[in-house]
């Protein structure tokens, strides 16, 4: 089994640059901030509902607080799913003068 991929790494590299600029993104992290955003958004749900506030009522009709919240949790999903295939390239894109990698590390 290969280890669990940690981290989201895009690297651009343009023709005219001695070095890439490398952007490592925390899986872990984006999984965690997108969780708790799943939380709030059933918290401020809830309570909209029970304090009887316009906003909230209003806010639940144009979208429901179900929709919402599995909105929510299938990039978090999808990012666990990604995670578990371990470390791979998942684009890599070359152009006139540019290239760009996505490798999960």
């Amino acid at each position: 089994m290969s280890p669990r991929a940690s981290f989201l790494v895009v690297q651009v590299r343009p023709d005219t640059w001695r070095w890439p600029l490398v952007l490592p993104v925390p899986l872990f992290v984006l999984e965690d901030a997108l969780e708790a955003c799943a939380i709030l958004a059933r918290v401020l749900a809830w309570i909209g509902l029970r304090s009887g506030w316009r906003g909230g009522r209003r806010w639940v009709r144009v979208v429901p607080a179900s929709l919402l919240v599995a909105g929510l949790d299938l990039p978090v999903t999808a990012i666990r799913c990604l995670r578990d295939q371990g470390r791979f390239t998942l684009a890599e894109v070359k152009g006139r003068g540019t290239s760009v990698a996505v490798r999960l590390l």
